[in-house]
């Protein structure tokens, strides 16, 4: 409920990126604010004509990364509101982030609660690359493709693409990998989703540094 959200000023926070990238500097100091063991930091704005947050969920173990869109304010905060009520039900956010077994484990239950939510299904096929369940990352993320089509997202759609990707990456079937990131570049540069360029590019590193291609490697870092 947004009643239960409690913004609060941070004056050392001049970049919300800043959050992400060292969250411990200011984690204590945020929840020790809100009363509260988990902290919320999200950017809000407009992508191809629709409202758009990206946030990130913050707990002295774990974390959870995620975003909506949606034609209108009060359909995104549905979305928002349904979405983190799964999450924080789930205690996936009192797991170690570090411990991916177990973190692989709730996903799997996570999935199996909600199988339409597309951000439970892309992080559940992430894990399984991370765990080196390759083959079973490819299923999952193939049948995340079929179901975000039907649903009309095509961020989650390309996301599926860019962790097939990573799968065949890990598999070595390089010449796999490079169509299926070329597909999630096309919808990422279409959809204007900037950050989600930038994110994928650790995924063309990845594939310049498997076949030891070092300058582009480089380049895409």
């Amino acid at each position: 409920q947004t009643k239960n959200f409690h913004p609060v000023v941070v004056s050392d926070l001049e970049d919300y990126d800043d959050f992400f990238y060292s969250f411990q500097k200011y984690f204590t100091q945020l929840a020790r604010q809100t009363h509260s063991g988990v902290v919320m930091v999200a950017r809000v704005g407009t992508c191809s004509g629709k409202v758009c947050i990206s946030y990130l969920l913050k707990s002295e173990k774990g974390m959870w990364g995620s975003g909506h869109e949606a034609e209108t304010v009060p359909l995104m905060m549905e979305k928002l509101n349904t979405h983190i009520a799964l999450i924080l039900q789930s205690n996936i956010l009192d797991v170690d982030f570090l411990d991916s077994a177990l973190i692989n484990a709730k996903l799997k239950i996570l999935h199996q609660q909600a199988p339409d939510d597309l951000i439970v299904w892309t992080q559940l096929a992430h894990s399984e690359v991370q765990t080196g369940n390759t083959s079973s990352a490819i299923l999952l993320a193939d049948e995340m493709a079929k179901s975000a089509q039907l649903q009309g997202n095509k961020i989650r759609e390309a996301w599926s693409y860019v962790v097939m990707a990573d799968a065949y990456i890990a598999q070595g079937l390089y010449e796999n990998a490079e169509p299926r990131l070329q597909k999630a570049l096309a919808i990422f540069q279409e959809e204007q989703d900037y950050s989600s360029l930038a994110t994928m590019q650790y995924s063309y590193a990845s594939l310049a540094f498997a076949r030891n291609d070092y300058p582009l490697f480089k380049q895409y870092l």
